[in-house]
């Protein structure tokens, strides 16, 4: 992480579809000096999104599912909580493509972090 960018960090690395991603992000200090002198100015806040994009032979595809805009709290971490679409798409790594799941902050300095998007687990119907 250099000096000014912003950091994210998850509860967990794995989540199903129809779940909640949890983290908090962690501001560089720019972030916190601009929240520090105005905190009402629209940069005391960050927008957190969730996408997911394919790679590999197939065209390149990037979709965001999610944003939320976060008021940041201060020097210390501010948490956030999305919800992963249950429709999916899930995770995937082939040899001809894969999806990938980020979160990312969307600022003039972004961060980004990778997650994996399982399928829910259902739990049989008991007659």
């Amino acid at each position: 992480m250099n000096g000014t960018s912003a950091r994210i960090e998850l509860a967990s690395e794995v989540v199903a579809a129809g779940e909640n991603l949890t983290g908090r992000v962690l501001p560089g200090p720019s972030a916190f000096a601009k929240a520090a002198a105005d905190p009402s100015a629209p940069d005391a806040a960050l927008a957190v999104e969730i996408l997911w994009r394919t790679s590999g032979l197939c065209e390149a595809e990037e979709k965001v599912v999610l944003s939320q805009t976060l008021k940041l709290a201060g020097p210390q971490e501010t948490p956030f909580q999305l919800k992963v679409p249950a429709a999916g798409p899930m995770s995937y790594a082939g040899k001809t493509f894969s999806i990938t799941w980020c979160v990312r902050i969307a600022s003039e300095r972004p961060a980004e972090r990778a997650f994996t998007v399982v399928a829910a687990s259902r739990k049989p119907k008991l007659l």
